[in-house]
């Protein structure tokens, strides 16, 4: 069983702010620092460019050594961390740092703890803007209803 396993969750490769960079710079600093040996990248992308590909082809191309595992098929954060749930059963992953950016935490920790089987810590990316976090807290909203209504 692997000890601990990374999840990058997916950004537009296109983002004016780099925001999917830096969320790949802080896994591949966390997992060097930590000896995590497993990356999940996850992410299909609207922009005709797959996220988790372009995830997986930047961390080779700036060193990151150790095992990438692609989630190629998600469409936004509820299916990533279904899909990066199946994926921990089925490598046999026993907890997973979750990284984002740092407007998106708290979504993220909402939809994990009703999604995923696994422990899991969460570490945020600079990058973003007020305007950003002012659209989480809407969409945030919406999914406490969901939860509530057992929708989700």
């Amino acid at each position: 069983m692997k000890e601990q396993a990374i999840i990058v969750l997916g950004y537009p490769v296109k983002s004016l702010e780099h925001l999917l960079q830096r969320r790949l710079q802080l896994a591949q600093k966390d997992a060097e620092k930590n000896q995590i040996n497993c990356i999940i990248v996850s992410g299909k992308g609207r922009e005709g460019i797959n996220e988790a590909e372009y995830m997986a082809n930047w961390l080779v191309a700036n060193g990151y050594e150790g095992q990438i595992i692609k989630e190629r098929d998600s469409w936004d954060t509820i299916e990533n961390l279904r899909f990066c749930n199946e994926i921990c059963i089925k490598n046999y992953i026993s907890s997973v740092k979750i990284i984002t950016s740092w407007f998106h935490l708290s979504r993220v920790n909402l939809l994990a703890e009703h999604l995923l089987n696994v422990p899991f810590s969460l570490l945020g990316a600079p990058g973003g803007s007020v305007e950003l976090l002012k659209e989480e807290y809407e969409v945030i909203k919406t999914l406490q209803k969901e939860i509530e209504e057992d929708k989700l």
